[in-house]
């Protein structure tokens, strides 16, 4: 059986990609700077989400979007292609209910970033986030059902020869994944 592939964000060239690499690379340095023992890692962490979704991620979206947040191209699961399907792509009252969800867990590569020890030129991070950014959309009641970050601390080689490891051990069936049409 073939593996499906995640979705990804797009290059936007070769330059792009460079200077927003190093803007993450001085953010995640600027926020290891302020790491320390008696405060909570969280605020750090934070920071750099945000940098990495506004800076990176989202700019890099294969357009067309819902909601100027979910790509068409990624896998859905059924829930998630169900909840399109049945507002006919208008935006329902009360949101979609959809989580733009990451199978390399996005905290995971936060603290890849924080630690400093991979990426540490712009071209090993460009390639770091290429390769670690992979998603699907979802339902939230999918996301539930799969494991939590500290369920799913594993090392970046396990998902690199599976990025789907969490949606299988939660019993998902990525057979019924697809993009939007």
């Amino acid at each position: 059986m073939e593996m499906l592939a995640p979705g990804r964000p797009r290059s936007l060239g070769r330059a792009a990609d460079l200077a927003d690499a190093r803007a993450v690379l001085l953010i995640a340095a600027a926020c290891r700077k302020t790491l320390r023992q008696e405060r909570p890692r969280s605020g750090p962490a934070r920071v750099l989400r945000e940098a990495l979704w506004f800076i990176w991620e989202e700019p890099r979206l294969p357009r067309p979007l819902v909601a100027s947040k979910y790509p068409k191209s990624y896998p859905w699961s059924p829930g998630a292609r169900a909840v399109f399907g049945q507002h006919v792509g208008k935006r329902p009252k009360g949101g979609w209910g959809l989580v733009i969800e990451h199978l390399y867990p996005r905290e995971l590569l936060v603290a890849d970033l924080l630690k400093g020890d991979e990426g540490a030129k712009a071209a090993g991070a460009v390639e770091l986030l290429t390769e670690r950014l992979m998603a699907a959309v979802v339902t939230r009641d999918d996301d539930r059902q799969l494991p939590t970050r500290a369920q799913s601390d594993r090392a970046w080689h396990e998902y690199a020869s599976d990025s789907w490891l969490r949606y299988r051990s939660a019993g998902l069936q990525l057979d019924d994944f697809a993009p939007l049409p």
